[in-house]
């Protein structure tokens, strides 16, 4: 019974832990998204380091999107968009999953 006690205990912990490193992840994500669709908008890359104050990830990733292509159609903006927030999103859940192990 002990046994069950402790494996539902940490099961628990276990979940608790994944749904912070997804909201993490989702955090970031979101955050890509936004840079990249401001990028996608015709926003200067100025005005944005400016928004990012010398917060990371956020500079980091202003610079980033700067040196990818502004697209003219919706199709192709919406894809830059996705990809580079999906992009975001599997490199933090990786690197959580790797935390995790340790």
């Amino acid at each position: 019974m002990k046994k069950l006690l402790l494996a539902a205990t940490l099961l628990a912990a276990m979940s608790a832990q994944a749904n912070q490193d997804q909201e993490i992840c989702d955090s970031y994500a979101n955050l890509a998204s936004i840079i990249m669709e401001q990028r996608q908008s015709g926003v200067s890359m100025r005005e944005m380091m400016g928004r990012a104050d010398g917060r990371e990830p956020h500079e980091s990733m202003v610079v980033e999107v700067y040196g990818m292509p502004q697209y003219s159609t919706p199709d192709f903006k919406n894809r830059a968009i996705n990809e580079y927030a999906d992009r975001w999103y599997l490199n933090c859940i990786r690197r959580q999953r790797v935390n995790n192990a340790n």
